[in-house]
């Protein structure tokens, strides 16, 4: 329409960015009233753009700042021409068309101020950011088109600020959330930091162009002056592995191990340029991984130099104590072969005098209490060396069946004579239906001795003693009881601790070391059982008691009860016997020649194997301990010998070694048999029966 000569919307600086007329576009706002109103207070304005035309401005704001300004211009031309008739045709009529003049100059007035009002509304509105709010389309002329325009572009304007204030906010929520997270991390390094900084050990993380992060305490462990020259330790320290102390480059250190996927931990040796002391450190490495990528490596060094100095001390402390173990095990088993040697003749002579009919009633009483008191010698002998072998765990045992029924017939025997000397009455109560266990046959038989003598001990003349056995359930119950001292009740708690006998009284009236039962303990433990003290006080007797597990599927097996025949003697079966001991050689030799065996002595290896490569012998029979050699030695070369010649060699060991390795020993070297001074004749003769008549 050619009455609204213009309408755009500017910038601040008067930059035409929309309008009804094309010709604005892009052009600038350059007027005097124009740069007046650009340059002015951001208030709404109309003013004469000619004679002819009114136009208006208003600011448009937002976040109370102006963003720009809406420009509408109007001719008013053809109105002024029509007025102007109006006030003619009023001069004609003064008085009668004054009222008529004043209400069609409102009418006028209101007709062309109005669109102006609308517009400028609409422009205040813009610039109270008031986008929202459409200006009313209340006329059909061209005010409505520049109103329908102006709508629109407050529409855009609006719908512009919207989605900029959204992606505003947008940006500053994420600026906000960037910043928390970015706080929290700041906080995690930092915690993180002060937890590597305050571990004793050494921490260092890196790739393998650099080490990004380090505490103190590497650098001072690993003699690196900065994190750059802890990418590279092996250049100032030789470092060697601690098993074997073989050097380590720096391409195998375990930090670049892990930088190449290999995790370890290892104990390294770090020895430095300036010749102190070494340094042992534990390394763990491992790589860190980042979305299945290595993207660098962690370390973490020990100082492990205390711990392996202590390990060293321990280690020369444990290597001392042993060699001290070794020298009291060679003192142990050199003063057992002392003391058991010279008792073995004494024994040999003395059961074969009481063997001798012509001797007197009287001379074999002697004899026999000479006897018996050697026997007890050689036990007191045993039970130190047990309690000594108890002590440091060295106890081995051989588990087979044993017939417990026996080995009580076997014990009343060994004790038959004591018994008698004192007029006991022992009674042998074998109620069990199952007596086999599995146990070691010495052992049982030497815990089971142990108790009778104890009973005939300490049981007056006359008085009883009882041996009874039953089967509870899976349990063999063994008690032997007597009338005898009986136990104090103080004295009844300490009875199986060593060299234990109820007070110096019993000591003195009675004697011994008290082993006996201290050794009894031990070894029914090792067999799985128990035993147990029983005592109503002084004079009332005591019953000691023993369980022992048994086991159904032994009922069957052999046993250890021997047949009591005498050995089987084959005449002029020779024997080589080997004793630097003469004493202990003489009575061997009157033995076995006294039961028909045609006997040779030697005192040393050299003899013997002299005397063997002229006579020919079916049984060797000798000391492990010899001047020139060992038995050892001797029984091997003979059976080296022995196969030259296409013949065989047997042979029996005795010694007064007795250890489980000293009877291990003889069987490897050749020995068919150990028998342990001092020797009993009986087991002397049953050995040598067996060695010759096997197979």
């Amino acid at each position: 329409d050619n009455q609204i000569q213009f309408a755009f919307v500017t910038d601040p600086n008067g930059l035409v960015l929309a309008n009804l007329t094309p010709r604005f576009e892009g052009q600038m706002v350059a007027d005097a009233d124009s740069a007046a109103i650009l340059h002015g207070p951001a208030v709404p304005r109309v003013y004469m753009e000619s004679s002819s035309m009114f136009a208006a401005a208003a600011p448009i704001v937002s976040q109370g700042k102006p963003i720009g300004w809406a420009w509408v211009g109007r001719d008013f031309s053809d109105d002024r021409a029509y007025l102007h008739a109006v006030v003619l045709a009023g001069l004609l009529y003064t008085v009668a068309a004054a009222t008529v003049g004043t209400i069609v100059a409102i009418v006028l007035a209101n007709k062309l101020t109005l669109p102006l009002r609308l517009l400028l509304d609409g422009a205040k509105r813009l610039a109270e950011d008031r986008l929202e709010e459409p200006i009313p389309l209340t006329t059909e002329n061209e005010v409505r088109t520049v109103t329908v325009a102006f709508n629109l572009a407050m529409q855009r304007l609006a719908d512009q600020r919207n989605a900029l204030r959204k992606e505003v906010e947008e940006r500053i929520h994420a600026e906000h959330e960037l910043h928390q997270i970015y706080g929290l991390s700041h906080r995690r390094a930092a915690e993180l930091d002060a937890v590597i900084e305050s571990l004793p050990e050494a921490v260092y993380i890196g790739t393998a162009q650099n080490i990004s992060k380090c505490n103190a305490r590497a650098l001072t462990l690993l003699n690196a002056r900065s994190q750059v020259e802890l990418s590279n330790i092996a250049a100032r320290n030789r470092i060697v592995v601690a098993a074997n102390r073989q050097p380590v480059d720096d391409e195998h250190m375990p930090f670049q191990c892990a930088l190449r996927g290999e995790a370890s931990v290892s104990e390294l040796i770090l020895q430095r340029d300036d010749s102190s002391a070494e340094v042992f450190i534990r390394v763990a490495a491992a790589p860190v991984m980042q979305n299945g990528r290595i993207v660098g490596a962690v370390s973490v060094a020990t100082d492990v130099t205390a711990e392996r100095l202590e390990q060293e001390k321990l280690r020369k402390a444990k290597a001392e104590a042993e060699e001290a173990n070794r020298a009291k095990d060679h003192f142990l088993a050199v003063l057992s072969h002392e003391l058991r040697t010279p008792l073995t003749p004494v024994l040999t002579l003395s059961q074969m005098l009481e063997l001798d009919p012509d001797l007197s009633e009287e001379a074999r009483q002697d004899v026999n209490t000479i006897r018996r008191n050697v026997e007890l010698e050689a036990r007191l002998i045993d039970d130190l060396l047990d309690l000594t072998r108890i002590s440091r765990g060295k106890v081995e045992l051989t588990f087979i069946a044993v017939d417990v029924h026996e080995k009580l017939r076997q014990v009343l025997r060994m004790c038959d004579t004591e018994a008698k000397a004192k007029s006991l009455k022992i009674s042998l109560e074998l109620n069990a239906s199952r007596f086999v266990v599995n146990g070691d046959a010495t052992r049982l038989q030497q815990v089971f001795w142990n108790l009778l003598r104890n009973a005939i001990k300490f049981t007056r003349p006359q008085d009883q003693i009882a041996i009874r056995t039953q089967d509870i359930e899976d349990v063999l119950v063994i008690e032997v009881s007597d009338t005898g001292i009986g136990i104090e009740p103080a004295a009844l708690q300490r009875v199986f601790d060593a060299f234990e006998q109820g007070g110096r009284e019993v000591t003195r009236a009675f004697g011994g070391l008290g082993l006996g039962l201290t050794i009894s303990k031990a070894m029914i433990d090792l067999h799985h059982g128990k035993i147990a003290a029983a005592s109503a006080g002084k004079d009332q007797g005591a019953t000691f008691t023993i369980t022992l597990p048994l086991d159904d599927s032994l009922s069957g097996a052999s046993t250890t009860a021997t047949n009591g025949k005498p050995p089987r003697v084959l005449s002029k079966r020779r024997i080589l016997l080997v004793e630097d001991h003469v004493d202990t050689s003489m009575a061997t030799a009157r033995l076995l020649t006294q039961y028909g065996y045609v006997v040779e002595t030697a005192g040393n290896v050299a003899e013997a194997i002299q005397l063997t490569r002229s006579i020919p012998f079916d049984l060797i029979i000798s000391d492990i301990g010899l001047p020139d050699g060992t038995g050892h030695e001797l029984i091997r070369q003979l059976i080296t010998d022995a196969t030259q010649s296409g013949q065989g060699v047997r042979g029996i060991a005795i010694s007064g070694y007795g250890q489980p390795t000293d009877l291990t020993n003889s069987q490897d070297a050749g020995f068919v048999e150990h028998l342990v001074k001092p020797v009993t004749p009986d087991a002397l003769l049953s050995a040598v029966d067996e060695a010759l008549n096997k197979g």
